[in-house]
């Protein structure tokens, strides 16, 4: 996961460095709408694996959450005996 986050944010670097760069000739060709599209797919990419990831942060609390308030009386693993 930590891969791909890395991935999606130095692709949404590259493009808003990339749209600094190029802004005059941007805004020379009319070419706002194509660059609006790039930096919109980026961002949701970046946007789409943050909220993966804190849904399943937030999962995994509420189940340790739930297991350390006394949860279940008896957990399976602590059935299993060495």
């Amino acid at each position: 996961m930590t891969v791909e986050e890395q991935r999606y944010e130095g692709e949404f670097r590259y493009v808003n460095s990339r749209l600094i760069t190029n802004s005059e000739e941007i805004a020379f060709y009319q070419g706002n709408k194509r660059e609006r599209r790039n930096i919109y797919h980026a961002f949701n990419k970046l946007v789409s694996t943050w909220s993966h990831k804190v849904i399943c942060n937030n999962n995994v609390y509420y189940y340790m959450g739930f297991l350390g308030q006394g949860g279940p009386s008896r957990h399976p693993l602590m059935l299993i005996r060495p």
